[in-house]
């Protein structure tokens, strides 16, 4: 921290005076000032109670001077305790110019941040006192509400819609010249049909990918974590269900195409080729946390790699695993958790994945799965921007099948089953794109590619 900032007071009378006098002298500007300032940002009583008593007569589309003002305060009996004439009247000839009362009321909100900041941290070392026995993740969960908290009392204005337009339009150009430019306007998949849909995972959003168990959801994220950080999209996957040991034996398996048993065992050939793909795999700029489970830790934790690292996407393998206390039902716990990862999403501006199992109905009844299968919480369903959704009909893991991919909610795009099917190989732990297909019936078998080791289950 700078000197500067070290000797930067939570206030500014000053600013607060000309903010008020300016009003006073010119009312062209409340309407503007007051989507950005609220009573509780002025410093001193005294000039919270003459920015009411000015909000209060413009509202009501009456005169607003120093004399209406002065006889508003009277009437309400807090013309003393606002300074009283003199103090009224010291507002109005101490301002140096109405012209700038913009730039005085940005003073008093950056001050009023500033204090918001200081009673926040002082909450949050309060919390390091609790009783013994709360846990370590719950008083960070704590501290991040109280931080969060202080982020909403610092909402900006509303917009006009000419705003939104000339954002909206801002957006458009800067994604026409991305593209011209060949970059990525999403984080991608590297599956070549789902891209086309979505155009990669977008900021902000919230993507679920859901299926039945051993149909190679983890395998998918890894995949395309790994496709993502070639593209340079540093990333942070939690996994809550393997450790490091396990996700890089399955990362150097389907990387250097070679069979995962074979190489989790140790056999020589395998364990070559995969060492030369290591290299590779070791510079690309992706973090595993294998250690973080509640709720809070991984917000902590995203936010942490945000800042220091710049990761432009984070995962959650998976969402049932998440530990997050004080509700009553499973599916509340699951909906504060969907919740909660979405709100993450927006807050740090990037897509956020979240791996999720589907209700056993899926297998004994042997159909596609909806949205209604989703397992623990509809909100699950509410609080996603994306839902893909894997099927397969085959039950043999000898070699590659089939997998469906249903974009069963896109709020970016067209929803349903995609025509292109692909092949997922649990040997290498795999996905790779098939030939596209006609109607709705599944998509053909097509032959193993070769392995190590036969007979390999699928992951």
């Amino acid at each position: 921290m700078s000197a500067a900032l070290r000797k930067c007071p939570p206030h500014s009378l000053e600013a607060e005076q000309s903010t008020l006098g300016g009003l006073l002298l010119d009312n062209r500007a409340w309407h503007e000032l007051a989507g950005q300032l609220r009573e509780e940002d002025f410093y001193l009583r005294r000039h919270r109670l003459v920015w009411r008593a000015i909000g209060e007569l413009l509202r009501r589309e009456q005169p607003c001077d120093f004399v209406t003002v002065a006889e508003h305060l009277r009437q309400r009996g807090e013309l003393e305790e606002a300074g009283g004439l003199a103090g009224l009247g010291a507002l109005a000839v101490d301002t140096p110019s109405a012209a700038n009362v913009r730039a005085y009321a940005a003073i008093v909100r950056e001050r009023a941040a500033l204090r918001g900041l200081i009673a926040a941290g002082q909450d949050i070392a309060g919390l390091g006192w609790q009783p013994e026995g709360r846990a370590a993740d719950l008083l960070l969960e704590a501290a991040q509400g109280r931080l969060a908290q202080v982020g909403r009392t610092r909402q900006q204005r509303a917009r006009s819609f000419a705003e939104v337009i000339d954002l909206a339009d801002q957006a458009i150009g800067a994604a026409r010249r991305r593209r011209e430019a060949g970059e990525d306007l999403g984080i991608p998949s590297g599956i070549p049909c789902l891209d086309r849909r979505t155009g990669g995972w977008q900021a902000d959003s919230l993507v679920v990918i859901a299926a039945r168990p051993s149909l190679g959801k983890t395998a998918l994220l890894n995949q395309m974590a790994v496709h993502a950080a070639r593209r340079g999209h540093a990333g942070l996957i939690f996994s809550l269900e393997m450790g490091p040991e396990t996700l890089g034996i399955r990362a150097m398996a389907t990387a250097a195409g070679v069979n995962l048993t074979a190489l989790a065992g140790g056999l020589r050939g395998p364990h070559e080729a995969a060492a030369r793909k290591a290299v590779e795999l070791a510079a690309l700029p992706l973090f595993v946390d294998t250690e973080t489970y509640s709720l809070g830790g991984i917000c902590a934790q995203a936010g942490e790699y945000r800042r220091v690292h710049g990761i432009r996407w984070a995962a959650v393998d998976h969402i049932g695993l998440v530990e997050h206390e004080g509700f009553h039902s499973r599916n509340e716990q699951v909906g504060a958790v969907t919740r909660t990862l979405k709100k993450l999403a927006k807050r740090l501006g990037i897509p956020v994945l979240a791996l999720s199992q589907l209700n056993r109905g899926v297998e004994r009844e042997r159909r596609r799965p909806t949205l209604a299968d989703l397992r623990d919480s509809g909100n699950i369903e509410q609080d996603a921007d994306v839902c893909l959704f894997l099927h397969s009909d085959s039950e043999d893991n000898r070699a590659a099948i089939p997998v469906e991919l249903g974009l069963l909610k896109n709020r970016g795009g067209r929803r349903g089953w995609l025509q292109e099917a692909v092949q997922f190989d649990g040997a290498t732990q795999t996905f790779a794109e098939a030939a596209a297909r006609g109607g709705a019936g599944p998509p053909p078998r097509q032959a193993a590619v070769p392995h190590w080791q036969d007979g390999a289950d699928a992951a």
